[in-house]
């Protein structure tokens, strides 16, 4: 007989499978006498021993499952982040698992829709044939808010003067650009004014007076989210 502690019929630690018989028999067949498991074992057929006294035959049979090593998991996102590592729309993560016994049961997915956050995780555990549990987690960035953006103006003779303050958290703004139409070159429909993310001013000096000019001023931060403002001068 085997004797170790077993869940579900698999053994978690090291068995010595032994046969023994009441008297002493003339021969045992396929079946050593005494042998130690001390490593993953799932037999495909049962363990068998025949024990004969004579013309007597006596057969045991018992299948064999050990699992020594321990169950993995892993926790999966269903598509990749929205921008720079920041996913800024509903992400749902899928606990999965493996082990030498089998996966019997894994908890469900998980999706996480906020509040906004620079670090968080979703996860969950796994649980094999053999009773072990291996759990894991996908950390993770979040924030689905538009950038704060404030604009003013200032016209003035033949100028064009603006003015914004642009603040987003907990993704950090990335950029802000100014579009004017019409374009600075005759007929061009419209011209990008500025692009960056240190000035919190420009002033237009190619304006005409008595022209109507659109700025449209666009913020953006690192998680993709945007807020544009249109300003008419």
């Amino acid at each position: 007989g085997a004797q170790a502690e077993s869940c579900n019929q698999w053994f978690a630690s090291p068995v010595t499978v032994s046969w023994q018989t009441d008297t002493l028999p003339d021969g045992v067949s396929p079946c050593q006498l005494s042998i130690a498991y001390r490593f993953d074992t799932d037999t495909n057929e049962p363990l068998t021993c025949t024990a004969t006294w004579g013309a007597t035959k006596a057969t045991y049979s018992f299948p064999l499952q050990i699992e020594l090593s321990s169950p993995t998991a892993t926790a999966t996102p269903d598509r990749p982040p929205d921008a720079n590592g920041w996913y800024n729309h509903p992400v749902t993560v899928n606990p999965a698992g493996g082990a030498f016994s089998g996966i019997a049961a894994c908890t469900g997915p998980q999706t996480y829709s906020g509040p906004a956050t620079s670090s968080t995780s979703l996860g969950g555990t796994c649980t094999d044939n053999a009773g072990k549990t291996a759990s894991a987690s996908f950390p993770f960035r979040y924030d689905a808010t538009p950038p704060h953006l404030t604009v003013t103006s200032q016209p003035a003779d033949r100028l064009a003067g603006l003015s914004w303050h642009a603040a987003s958290s907990p993704a950090p703004p990335t950029a802000v650009q100014i579009v004017r139409r019409p374009g600075l070159k005759k007929g061009a429909s419209s011209s990008t004014l500025y692009t960056g993310t240190t000035a919190t001013s420009y002033q237009d000096h190619g304006v005409r007076n008595g022209t109507a000019y659109t700025y449209t001023i666009t913020a953006t931060d690192q998680a993709g989210n945007v807020t544009r403002r249109t300003m008419r001068i």
